[in-house]
């Protein structure tokens, strides 16, 4: 057992070491200013999943139940102040005479959505795992990521690399496994063990801000009225892209490459300080059409003018957007003068 010891913090002055503060403390902002939404969730009384992005949208993932009684996963986008009206994920056709109580798991990491659920369909048990790269607007064929009977608890995150870990369990074992950024399914490897049915499961990434490190993964778990943990520890990204390289990898998947894909024009290019100013539509779940600048090699801003519409990519490099992989569409437009 960890025990934990616990923080206590003195103030200075209360303890004689440093002159009490003259000033008073900062007023809290007046209750005119705080702003709440009570707009109900789309699904019901259904257990649900949430997830956010970075441009302050949202997704919500719960079991629906369709005309023909299926309990196939939907989600609906929270944006602009009100929730969407809820779609499905590719359904399953699970039609069951209760409800299940456990919620599918829901995920998300810059623009991307991943979501884990279990479902019955044809008396087949399974966890499946469905990853969209436009926060949730399309998702792509599901994996089947379980091997055995699991039980019907699973957690899901993403790693900065864009792989997914899943967990679940079957038996007395609680599994994990890795899919790489081309979907590549990686080795079940138990994780954790409990004679009682799960209450709970919980994945959390703990670790995996640099690409030599090893990846820490916080497992929580409740069974019986207890709460467990334990922390899973992957090698470093460096060392899994290593493994994934090596691994029959070869699909191209455009919606896992490094950055963002976006559309736009080019305001204007400035070679000495090596960046330039485009204007960009909306990349979902990311952040809102705007006018922005970019930092971009050499090459790539001598090729470019004001006026050109182009596809390219971007990526956040030490706190700055650089663009990359640009591709002109068309002819150049006029400067406007």
């Amino acid at each position: 057992m960890v025990r934990l010891r616990p923080l206590i913090y003195l103030s200075l002055a209360a303890v004689g070491l440093a002159p009490a503060a003259e000033t008073a403390p900062p007023v809290p902002p007046p209750a005119a200013e705080l702003k709440i939404s009570t707009q109900a969730a789309p699904g019901g009384t259904a257990a649900r999943a949430f997830t956010s992005f970075p441009d302050g949208s949202a997704l919500v993932a719960f079991r629906g139940r369709t005309v023909d009684d299926a309990r196939d996963i939907q989600v609906a986008d929270w944006r602009d102040g009100r929730w969407s009206e809820p779609r499905m994920l590719p359904p399953d056709g699970w039609i069951t005479d209760s409800p299940p109580a456990a919620p599918p798991a829901l995920d998300s990491r810059d623009g991307q959505a991943v979501a884990a659920w279990f479902t019955a369909a044809g008396n087949d048990p399974r966890i499946q795992l469905s990853v969209s790269p436009d926060a949730g607007g399309v998702w792509l064929v599901p994996h089947r990521v379980s091997e055995g009977r699991p039980d019907a608890v699973t957690s899901v995150v993403f790693l900065r690399d864009g792989s997914q870990v899943v967990v679940w369990k079957e038996g007395e074992n609680l599994l994990l496994r890795r899919i790489s950024p081309q979907t590549d399914l990686g080795p079940v490897t138990p994780v954790a063990t409990s004679r009682m049915p799960l209450d709970n499961l919980q994945l959390t990434v703990v670790a995996d801000r640099t690409d030599d490190a090893p990846v820490r993964l916080m497992l929580a778990y409740g069974a019986g009225g207890a709460a467990l943990s334990t922390v899973v520890t992957l090698p470093s990204l460096k060392e899994l892209a290593a493994q994934d390289s090596i691994c029959a990898c070869t699909r191209a998947s455009k919606q896992l490459q490094r950055g963002f894909e976006l559309h736009g024009t080019i305001v204007s290019v400035d070679l000495a300080a090596g960046s330039l100013v485009a204007k960009h539509d909306p990349i979902p779940g990311v952040m809102p059409a705007m006018t922005m600048p970019f930092k971009a090699e050499a090459a790539v801003l001598r090729s470019l003018r004001a006026g050109q519409e182009f596809l390219g990519r971007m990526d956040e490099h030490n706190a700055e957007w650089w663009l990359f992989d640009v591709r002109l569409l068309g002819e150049s437009l006029p400067e406007k003068k």
